[in-house]
């Protein structure tokens, strides 16, 4: 058990925010079995630029339950981060994650995400002008370095501390790695062994077992689980509740995977749904949760009604 601010958490196993991705319908389902906090997809830290269609539905979240509303920043410039901060305070965000983990290339051309791993004069700039600004907990997510070699993972620590962020999360790979080979655990052990805030293990986790050992190894306070929720989001009750594997031919998955498409359709539009549906739809028939003979009329069918009815066994 430990806190993030004044939030408490007791499994400690949370959703990676994940670009394209954890919008609102996958972060309910995600969250009804068991990620005890699930970030919204990162939006760029200029608020100016929050009415496009995209981002708006990025920020899309339901005031009507009570689980904790994160939103991820990513971005540069301290003073449009730290008023978009503090709007995303305004709409409801009870806590405000930093992006410096984001390894993609249209990311860092822009100096943001893991690309100011390199730049700690930044860092800090970004830190204490968000914290000036925003009264609720600044967490940040960021890679072990720029490169292997480069690891910079306690730098960034002392900075988030000195500035009095309340939780870092660390993905066991460098900003060079992608996400390419295998995740080491190393790092974010010594970085917890002198860390005086929680700090969250990411990077392969993608069972029960491996969520135990990392945690065991690291001495983490928390998991955060990214790409093994990708079609499965009863990954989190798997860890949480020490449940065996779901079955997959049930009538509770189907009705569970037909409710997250429902959802889709609604935040996007069913024709736009449609199209949006079918990545999620690849992954659960990659985690054998839909048959696979299925997968050609589901991925080019452009009636929502069809498409619902093939979510079956």
């Amino acid at each position: 058990m430990f806190k993030i601010g004044p939030h408490e958490f007791k499994s400690g196993i949370f959703l990676a925010p994940m670009s394209g991705i954890t919008d609102k319908p996958f972060r309910l389902i995600c969250q009804k079995y068991g990620a005890e906090l699930a970030p919204m997809e990162m939006v760029i830290g200029d608020a100016k630029l929050w009415q496009s269609k995209k981002t708006l539905s990025r920020l899309n979240f339901d005031q009507q339950n009570n689980n904790i509303k994160v939103i991820q920043l990513v971005g540069h410039d301290e003073h449009l981060m730290s008023e978009a901060a503090y709007q995303a305070q305004e709409m409801g965000a009870n806590i405000i994650d930093i992006n410096l983990g984001c390894p993609a290339k249209k990311v860092c051309g822009n100096y943001a995400g893991s690309a100011l791993l390199a730049f700690p004069a930044k860092i800090k700039k970004i830190f204490e002008a968000i914290q000036n600004k925003i009264s609720i907990p600044l967490t940040v997510k960021i890679r072990t370095g720029s490169t292997r070699e480069d690891n910079t993972a306690l730098d960034v620590l002392k900075i988030a501390e000195d500035f009095g962020l309340s939780a870092m999360t660390i993905h066991g790979r460098s900003r060079e790695c992608k996400f390419k080979g295998s995740a080491e655990y190393h790092t974010i052990r010594k970085v917890k062994q002198v860390a005086r805030i929680p700090i969250i293990a990411n990077g392969d986790i993608d069972s029960q077992e491996k969520a135990r050992k990392v945690k065991e190894f690291t001495g983490a306070d928390g998991i955060m689980i990214g790409r093994a929720a990708l079609g499965n989001p009863w990954i989190f009750s798997e860890i949480t509740c020490n449940e065996t594997k779901v079955d997959k031919n049930s009538n509770a998955i189907y009705a569970n995977i037909r409710s997250h498409i429902k959802g889709i359709y609604a935040l996007y539009g069913k024709d736009r749904g449609v199209k949006i549906s079918r990545k999620h739809l690849c992954w659960y028939i990659d985690n054998g949760y839909l048959s696979a003979q299925k997968k050609p009329i589901l991925l080019s069918t452009e009636c929502y009604k069809r498409q619902l009815e093939l979510i079956s066994c």
